[in-house]
């Protein structure tokens, strides 16, 4: 069942929905040319967000469908952007860094540092 998520954006807007997933990235397409974070580039000093919400094997495929579209407002899927982001969830949750699992935590802070990583893209 979805976790009761708050999740603060630069310290003001506050956002509060239940959360199958939370994705937090500065490069949008996944391995193979899925674009999971449509927009999120790796040098524009913000990480993207989206929060992903799906009740029941039905759930999962809408929400499957939404990613796969792109659709990133509808009730399955919200999309920001944000320099320094809190999460606070009702109880404890497994998250990943990269791939990996990396503990269970009910709050998590993130933040990006502009300029501290070279990236290369090509043009």
């Amino acid at each position: 069942r979805p976790a009761r998520a708050t999740l603060r954006a630069d310290g003001g807007r506050v956002l509060r929905r239940r959360a199958s997933g939370i994705i937090v990235g500065n490069v949008g397409a996944l391995q193979g040319g899925v674009a999971l974070l449509p927009g999120a580039e790796p040098d524009d000093g913000l990480l993207d967000l989206m929060v992903l919400t799906a009740w029941g094997w039905s759930g999962w495929l809408a929400l499957a469908v939404d990613v796969f579209l792109r659709r990133t407002r509808t009730g399955r899927v919200a999309h920001s952007v944000f320099r320094e982001l809190r999460v606070q969830l009702d109880r404890p949750q497994l998250w990943e860094l990269d791939g990996e699992v990396m503990g269970t935590t009910r709050e998590l802070v993130v933040a990006v540092q502009p300029g501290r990583l070279l990236v290369r893209v090509p043009r």
